[in-house]
């Protein structure tokens, strides 16, 4: 009879498909068959999840919707009850953290293992993993460890700086040669030294002043430009007078630098802050970015491009920073792990009951055991 009905199937006319909507081609021992007339194409019977609360597929009185979503076909899904939950938009089944391990693969696989199961090495796969586990520790110097770090400064020395410069100037002209006679309450200006500006306040914005400290150059120009450190202004100084503008509890004698490269001895390369959130600091450590092996500390009098952590403003922590994105290069990688809702207990030498040291590195055998529970038996062979 299955034989002669699959006979019948007529392109958009009558497609004859199994209970799960996939074309039927053959039969089995007892078959349901789901017949699709006219061509109208897989039968649906929801554009919307919520369309799944009502007819046969509504919850009992009990429920507060159907425990699954409309699917891409147009079909009510439910979610295995034993380790899936709909998600928070009800577009879809997620594993359930009780009852299941989420597990992923490299391409991003994602699917769950339930109650007693592990993750299989092959996507949408799990295995019972025997009761045991075991993890793979990594010492400070082994070669496998790479270690990173989170921000950056680039220190330069005086070679960096290209030029000197000023932001502002006062021109002084030189006391007019009065006699007491000549000077009256009317003429009484003309004694003062002539002052001029390159705007109010010397070029200086409203809250800062202009500390007059440097001359001009030495062939006469006026441009407030130098190539080395410019002379300091004598105390009796006749014609323009350069200076930098401070605030107004400030006085900073250092000429501002223009550099060759970044934007002074010592500035953020990694971004505001040097790669750092708002709320914390860079803490230069090391002279590269990665490493394996022996720690490149910084020395006291490095220049160049340091590295270093990103820490909190009451903190200062010097520990590396162990590159976990490289699944061979952290301290610690699990080779084999346990279900949902058990802890491994990490005790024994690879594979055997020989117990580990406290600082041992390599290979550590466990039980996988329930939480609350501890000093499982030795799941391994004694010999």
């Amino acid at each position: 009879m299955c034989q002669n009905i699959l006979a019948m199937a007529t392109e958009n006319v009558l497609a004859l498909l199994q209970e799960d909507y996939t074309e039927m081609t053959s039969c089995g021992g007892n078959d349901n068959i789901v017949f699709a007339w006219n061509g109208v194409g897989v039968p649906a019977e929801c554009n919307t999840s919520a369309e799944c609360d009502v007819g046969e597929y509504a919850p009992g009185e009990e429920s507060s919707g159907f425990p699954g979503f409309c699917n891409a076909e147009g079909h009510c899904q439910a979610c295995n009850p034993d380790y899936e939950i709909l998600n928070e938009d009800r577009t879809g089944c997620v594993c359930n953290p009780n009852k299941a391990l989420i597990c992923r693969d490299e391409e991003e696989n994602e699917w769950c293992c339930g109650e007693g199961l592990i993750c299989g090495e092959d996507a949408n796969t799990c295995v019972d993993g025997g009761g045991i586990c075991s993890y793979r520790f990594y010492g400070p110097s082994d070669p496998d460890t790479t270690y990173m770090t989170e921000c950056s400064y680039s220190i330069s020395g005086i070679a960096n700086i290209d030029s000197y410069t000023s932001d502002c100037y006062y021109t002084i002209g030189a006391t007019p040669a009065l006699t007491e006679k000549e000077i009256g309450e009317e003429k009484k200006n003309l004694a003062e030294p002539v002052m001029t500006s390159n705007g109010t306040r010397g070029g200086c914005p409203a809250n800062k002043y202009c500390a007059l400290l440097w001359t001009d150059k030495a062939d006469g120009s006026e441009d407030g430009n130098w190539a080395s450190i410019p002379a300091n202004v004598s105390a009796n100084y006749v014609g323009r007078i350069y200076g930098k503008c401070q605030t107004m509890s400030g006085y900073d004698q250092t000429p501002k630098a223009n550099y060759s490269e970044g934007s002074g001895l010592v500035y953020a390369s990694g971004g505001v802050r040097g790669g750092c959130p708002e709320n914390k600091y860079c803490a230069l450590l090391w002279s590269q970015e990665t490493w394996t092996g022996a720690e490149p500390k910084l020395r006291a009098e490095a220049t160049g491009f340091l590295y270093g952590k990103c820490l909190t403003l009451s903190s200062y922590d010097q520990t590396p920073i162990v590159d976990t994105s490289v699944s061979t290069s952290s301290q610690y990688r699990v080779l084999q792990g346990c279900p949902v809702n058990q802890y491994c207990y990490l005790k024994w030498q690879e594979d055997s009951c020989t117990d580990h040291g406290a600082s041992d590195t390599g290979i550590f055998a466990g039980a996988c055991i329930g939480m609350g529970t501890n000093n499982p038996s030795c799941p391994y062979n004694a010999e």
